[in-house]
C-alpha cells in the first residue's frame, strides 16, 4: 500500500520544529510512497497544555516540587558554572545559559569535533550531569513530580488503548474523529521519556 487508510494512524507531536520534522520523517521512512498528507496533531493552548514533557508552570504543585528541589541542590548544579575551562563559554552562551552551554558542547562531542579552547572533557561531563540534575532530577528522585511531570501523556496514551479495545475512557481522548486509530505515534524529546 501507499499509505495508511485515513483513521488508522493518528500522529501528535510537541509544537516544536524538530519534533514535527521528526515525525514527518518516520512517516516517509515507513511508507515512502506517501502520497496522502497525514496531519500531525499538536495540543491547542500553547506550552501550558502541552503534557509530553513536564512542564512546572502548568501545575502550581509540580512547581513547587521543580523549585524546592532545585534550591536543595543548587550547590551541586552550580558548580559546573565555576569549571576554569567553561567561564568564556558563559561568557558567550545565549540567554539558555548554562543549558547553552551544555547543547553547544555535546553537539561537538556527538559529532567528533574539538572542544573549545581550554574545556576538557572532563569539563564537559561535569557540566552535563549538572544539566541532567537540573532538568531531570527533580523527576527522578521525587515519583510524586514524575507522576505530575507525565501523568497526562501516560493518562491520554492509556485512553487511546482502551478506546482501540472498546472500554471506556477516563479522560476526553486524543484519537482521530473516525475511531480508534490503530497505530499511534508520539514525536517529543529526551524529556518525555
Amino acid at each position: 500500500a501507499d499509505g495508511p487508510r485515513t483513521g488508522d494512524i493518528y500522529v501528535r507531536s510537541t509544537d516544536v520544529p524538530r519534533t514535527r520534522e521528526s515525525a514527518q520523517c518516520l512517516l516517509l521512512g515507513l511508507w515512502p510512497n506517501l502520497t496522502q498528507a497525514i496531519p500531525i496533531h499538536t495540543k491547542l493552548g500553547g506550552n501550558r497544555a502541552e503534557d509530553m514533557y513536564p512542564i512546572p508552570g502548568s501545575c502550581a504543585r509540580l512547581a513547587d516540587l521543580s523549585e524546592g528541589w532545585k534550591e536543595d541542590h543548587r550547590a551541586e548544579i552550580e558548580a559546573a558554572d565555576r569549571l576554569p575551562g567553561l567561564a568564556g563559554a558563559f561568557r558567550e552562551a545565549d540567554a539558555r545559559g548554562r543549558l547553552g552551554v551544555y547543547d553547544n558542547l555535546h553537539c561537538r562531542v556527538a559529532h567528533g569535533q574539538q572542544l573549545p579552547t581550554g574545556v576538557t572533557m572532563r569539563d564537559f561531563e561535569t557540566l552535563q550531569r549538572a544539566v541532567h540534575r537540573e532538568w531531570y532530577g527533580c523527576y527522578g528522585d521525587s515519583k510524586e513530580a514524575a507522576r505530575l511531570g507525565v501523568g497526562r501523556l501516560l493518562g491520554e496514551v492509556l485512553d487511546n488503548m482502551r478506546g482501540a479495545l472498546g472500554q471506556p475512557l477516563r479522560t476526553v481522548p486524543q484519537a482521530p474523529p473516525e475511531g480508534p486509530a490503530r497505530l499511534l505515534l508520539y514525536s517529543g524529546h529526551d524529556s518525555t521519556l
